[in-house]
């Protein structure tokens, strides 16, 4: 047997198989890029079309004593381990097709299924909500946020010595015109202090919510907005500016931490002006 001819088939046939894995493989990694892909777009389109029907549809749904989304109750978050108060936000489940109201009937109220958004971690809670309860177990009261229709979320809470505060980012106007009320809308940044039982809205007409952080050692925000400039009821991140401004929670009011006269000179150094 020619010991160099069988060498070189060797070779020639683990180069076939390592082409074929290297294709395999790229095969593969392009399959599983597409999946993820299309995964990402799809819950996005989802996501943004999600929220509470805005009112032009409600109110022609009333006129023929029709609904197309049932309340449901999913989570119950413990914020004060020592007052035993909860929040317990308010999802919608949207129906198929709409169904007529009956007569004294909420409907399939969903009290005990599994959260259908996620924790990342303790005191954060993503989803899309329309309400927002607060139970005080010790005195058995139930508070409702809202008396109007809103769509919310990013519920975050912290602890204070004294106090628990609950914040989360709503929007209460279907701005961008795409017949639901949700987080893609111009926003606000809502704070419920728990001991002052009275609810806080921060931001103006064309601004929209973006983050904040807390101050260290404060009960004050810096806080990011971004600026409908256009006024087109849609913040553009690509075209359009952010500001940052203090919230300062004792006053209950929005300070400029960049003063009028320094924008205007930011502004004519970008515009080469001086």
């Amino acid at each position: 047997m020619n010991i160099e001819k069988v060498k070189n088939y060797n070779q020639k046939m683990l180069a076939v198989l390592a082409t074929i894995l290297v294709a395999l493989g790229l095969l593969g990694l392009i399959s599983m890029s597409y999946f993820f892909i299309n995964e990402v777009f799809s819950y996005r389109i989802n996501d943004r079309e999600s929220g509470i029907i805005a009112n032009q549809e409600t109110d022609v749904l009333q006129e023929q004593n029709l609904r197309k989304q049932l309340i449901s109750f999913e989570n119950k978050v413990l914020v004060d381990s020592v007052n035993l108060v909860y929040f317990i936000p308010v999802k919608q489940k949207n129906l198929l097709e709409a169904e007529h109201i009956s007569d004294g009937t909420l409907g399939l109220l969903n009290i005990s299924g599994s959260s259908s958004y996620s924790k990342s971690r303790r005191d954060y809670y993503y989803g899309s909500f329309n309400n927002l309860l607060i139970y005080d177990y010790k005195n058995n009261q139930t508070i409702k946020l809202f008396n109007k229709r809103i769509g919310l979320g990013d519920i975050k809470y912290y602890k204070f010595a004294a106090e628990t505060l609950i914040t989360f980012k709503g929007a209460d106007v279907d701005s961008d015109k795409n017949g639901k009320i949700n987080l893609y809308d111009l926003s606000s940044l809502y704070v419920y202090p728990v001991n002052e039982k009275k609810l806080r809205k921060i931001g103006k007409n064309n601004w929209t919510f973006i983050e904040y952080d807390i101050v260290p050692g404060t009960k004050n925000m810096m806080v990011h907005f971004g600026i409908d400039r256009n006024e087109d009821g849609y913040y553009d991140p690509d075209l359009e500016p952010q500001i940052i401004v203090l919230y300062n929670f004792e006053k209950d009011e929005i300070l400029d931490i960049v003063n009028q006269e320094m924008k205007q000179e930011l502004q004519k150094l970008v515009e080469g002006s001086i």
